[in-house]
C-alpha cells in the first residue's frame, strides 16, 4: 500500500459546496417570487384601469341616449343581442341594446373574470355599474 503523505487541504469542501448552492438557490427562488408578485400587481393595475376605461363608456353612452336610459340594465352572465344599425336606422332602444352588447363584448375580452352588471336607481341619472 501506497502511503499518504500530509498535506495541506485548499479550497472548498463538498459541504462548503453545498452550503453555496443552497444560498444561491434561495436567492434565485426570491427574485423569482419578487418577479411574479410584480407581474400579478401590474395584471390587477391593467384590469382596474381597463375597468374605469369601460364605465366611463358605458356612463357615455348611457347619458347619450336620454330617452332609454332605464334600458340600460344588465345581469351578470347575461348576453344582449342588437340588429345590425348598419343596414337600417335603429331606435333608440335598440341603441341601447347595442351599447350593453358591445360593452359587454368589452368586459369579456378586457377584465379577467369578464362579466358585468349594470343597475339603475331611483333617480334617473344614477348608474350603478359593477365589473368582475
Amino acid at each position: 500500500m501506497r502511503q499518504l503523505k500530509n498535506r495541506i487541504a485548499s479550497g472548498l469542501t463538498t459541504i462548503d459546496d453545498m452550503m453555496a448552492l443552497h444560498i444561491f438557490s434561495m436567492a434565485c427562488a426570491f427574485m423569482l417570487q419578487s418577479n411574479a408578485y410584480a407581474l400579478t400587481q401590474h395584471g390587477n393595475a391593467l384590469a382596474f384601469q381597463h375597468a374605469v376605461q369601460l364605465i366611463n363608456d358605458i356612463a357615455q353612452r348611457w347619458r347619450l341616449n336620454p330617452k332609454r336610459q332605464t334600458f340600460y340594465r344588465t345581469n351578470w352572465g347575461q348576453v344582449h343581442i342588437f340588429d345590425d344599425c348598419q343596414s337600417a336606422p335603429c331606435t333608440t332602444t335598440q341603441w341601447a341594446q347595442r351599447d350593453l352588447t358591445i360593452y359587454k363584448k368589452q368586459v369579456a375580452s378586457l377584465l379577467p373574470k369578464g362579466d358585468a352588471q349594470l343597475q339603475i336607481n331611483q333617480n334617473p341619472f344614477s348608474l350603478n355599474v359593477v365589473v368582475s
